[in-house]
């Protein structure tokens, strides 16, 4: 479980999704932003922390929703490798090269 209010974007949230485990984030993170719904990562509203324990305890108990999450989120960070992302960056500087 992640309690920090400002960080920018959360490594320990991505190397979390990466390992294939499911995370519970607050809203206020930046990053959690930039993760589309049902990749793995639970949100909760800061003033809700009673709901962030909830969720938690519920990964623990419900499996299938635990390994869906898992999944998910080992999916979507799989398309930040640098396989995925450099291809992209270096089609974009190219444009902007000439």
């Amino acid at each position: 479980m992640k309690l920090s209010l400002a960080e920018n974007f959360s490594l320990s949230l991505v190397e979390a999704m990466a390992s294939g485990l499911p995370a519970v984030a607050l809203r206020s993170q930046d990053s959690v932003g930039r993760i589309p719904p049902g990749n793995g990562v639970d949100v909760v509203d800061q003033q809700e922390l009673p709901s962030m324990a909830g969720l938690c305890v519920s990964l623990t108990r419900d499996k299938e929703h635990h390994d869906k999450c898992a999944r998910n989120a080992r999916v979507f960070v799989e398309q930040l490798s640098m396989d995925q992302v450099l291809p992209r960056f270096m089609d974009f500087h190219r444009c902007f090269a000439h």
